[in-house]
C-alpha cells in the first residue's frame, strides 16, 4: 500500500470517530510534507530509522516555543496500518 492509500484509509478512520475538519487538515498538511520528503512509497518501504531522521529534521526548523508540541505521525501511529512499531516515535522534547 502507497502512502496516499493510508492517508483515505486514516482519514476515514478518523471521521468515524469524530475528529473535527480543522485536526483532520492539520494532520493533512503534516501527511503532505512526509510524502514531499519520501516520496508516494510503499508503507513497508519505511523504516524507523528513516522516520527518526524525518522527526529530526522536522524539529529542527521549529521555533523554540514551538518545540513543547508533540509529534507524533498520526497516519502511522495508531492505525493499525504501519508495519513498524511507530509508537516510540512520538517525539515530546523537554527543556
Amino acid at each position: 500500500m502507497i502512502l496516499t492509500d493510508v492517508w483515505g484509509l486514516y482519514k476515514a478512520d478518523k471521521q468515524i470517530q469524530g475528529y473535527s475538519p480543522q485536526t483532520l487538515k492539520a494532520y493533512y498538511v503534516q501527511f503532505n510534507l512526509l510524502v514531499n520528503s519520501f516520496g508516494n512509497i510503499s508503507i513497508q518501504e519505511l523504516s524507523t530509522n528513516s522516520l527518526k531522521v524525518y522527526l529530526g529534521k522536522a524539529a529542527e526548523k521549529l521555533k523554540p516555543s514551538s518545540k513543547k508540541i508533540c509529534y507524533s505521525l498520526p497516519l502511522l501511529v495508531g492505525s493499525g496500518i504501519c508495519p513498524l512499531d511507530c509508537r516510540y516515535l512520538l517525539y515530546s522534547p523537554v527543556d
